[in-house]
């Protein structure tokens, strides 16, 4: 998925998985360029922490996402997208 495609998407946080998105070609770019196992290490654990944020932020998505259904099920006014 591409993240044109991504970007056309109404998600809640959707600005930010795009920059998180960005981060993490950056982060593999940065792997393959580490000329050391020490640099390719650090890269690594930056990986693991883009990893931990970027799961906290599809589940602060999914749970705006949950609410939405629910909106649906109570037949409540649903928020606007225009973003």
């Amino acid at each position: 998925m591409s993240v044109k495609q991504i970007e056309s998407w109404k998600f809640e946080y959707g600005q930010e998985i795009n920059r998180l998105l960005d981060e993490r070609s950056d982060l593999f770019r940065a792997y393959y360029a580490a000329e050391d196992r020490a640099a390719a290490r650090r890269v690594c654990a930056d990986l693991a922490e883009w990893y931990r944020r970027f799961a906290s932020l599809l589940d602060l998505e999914g749970e705006a996402a949950r609410r939405t259904a629910q909106q649906f099920d109570d037949g409540t006014d649903l928020p606007r997208r225009d973003r």
